[in-house]
């Protein structure tokens, strides 16, 4: 993954970096804020004409996500707005987890992220 144009400057700069994956076709855009990353995606209004499931409120709830996957299933899709809101529970619920810890990687090094090996620690090894 590529970093385009570095950290920004200006004081009213949204954008700290842009992380653009050409093999995998995606890009991640860090931004100073929540706010200031729903401000640039316009995350305030939902059109009048979507008919999906529906937030109410800031928490998305169990009947919000039972209408979810009912819509899912009738080939319906998530407005941004109501994706972005799940992104952000979940972001304060693994932040308040005491086994999610910030990192600092020095520059020149990487960091290797295994998931469940599912007690294949040999097979793991062979990939650090």
């Amino acid at each position: 993954m590529a970093a385009i144009g570095g950290n920004t400057t200006g004081p009213g700069d949204a954008v700290v970096n842009v992380y653009i994956n050409h093999e995998k076709k995606f890009a991640f855009v860090e931004m100073k804020s929540v706010e200031k990353a729903s401000i640039a995606m316009d995350l305030d209004e939902v059109e009048a004409q979507y008919n999906g499931a529906r937030i109410e409120g800031e928490v998305v709830t169990l009947q919000f996500v039972k209408k979810m996957l009912d819509d899912f299933k009738n080939q319906k899709c998530l407005h941004k707005r109501y994706a972005y809101q799940i992104i952000l529970q979940a972001r304060e619920m693994l932040r308040a987890m005491s086994s999610l810890v910030d990192i600092t990687i020095p520059d020149g090094h990487h960091f290797t992220v295994c998931g469940d090996v599912h007690g294949q620690v040999v097979q793991t090894a062979l990939h650090l």
